[in-house]
């Protein structure tokens, strides 16, 4: 009975990895192989997965439901957050990496792809600020951050950008929209800076 329990905690584990997003690289990231000087964020990283895990179980809310992880390329931003979804897809919470430079711009996909999003329980939104900000972009990303931030859904999100730079950089393509869209994301997440060498020019 033991066996026949553990193998299909196994087959969820492996259902829940393979509809993640995170692909097969992104799925073998842990804390364990975590290389470089990441200056404090794995243990901001481990403690907020620690609140988000135990808030499902518990069934409460989260005084902080977000983690925006930033910092220079290269450094292990995408790493850390692999690593955390990882850990929340082995405890059987479902959690979906987006890519930003992939959010549909056709207006049905759009739609679709938003009302399956926000049934998500963890959305992990990877390189924040790489995408075109156009009009119909700052919709939908201003929509996510509202409807999870009012929902305590959690999100974790990667950029290269400080909060203030992708301030500037939002509000270059739009009409002031940087600030409220940086003010939310500061509202819902704990703020994480990760600092170190570039990994990717060693290799």
């Amino acid at each position: 009975m033991k066996s026949r329990k553990l193998k299909q905690g196994e087959q969820i584990a492996a259902r829940l990895i393979a509809d993640s997003g995170l692909g097969d690289k992104g799925a073998e990231m842990t804390f364990e192989n975590f290389e470089g000087d990441a200056g404090g964020a794995v243990d901001d990283v481990t403690v907020w997965v620690e609140s988000v895990s135990k808030s499902f179980f518990k069934r409460l809310n989260l005084e902080k439901n977000g983690l925006f992880l930033f910092g220079e390329t290269g450094v292990g931003k995408t790493h850390l957050a692999c690593a955390a979804t990882n850990v929340l897809l082995g405890k059987g919470i479902f959690c979906k990496k987006i890519r930003m430079i992939d959010i549909p711009r056709n207006d049905q996909e759009a739609v679709e792809v938003l009302a399956d999003w926000k049934k998500t329980p963890v959305l992990f939104l990877d390189d924040f600020g790489a995408e075109k900000w156009t009009p119909r972009m700052l919709e939908i990303i201003y929509f996510l951050i509202e409807h999870r931030l009012w929902d305590c859904a959690p999100v974790i999100i990667t950029s290269n950008f400080a909060p203030k730079a992708l301030a500037r950089q939002i509000d270059n393509a739009s009409d002031g929209e940087g600030g409220r869209i940086v003010g939310r994301i500061r509202e819902m997440g704990v703020m994480v800076p990760v600092i170190g060498e570039n990994r990717r020019e060693s290799l």
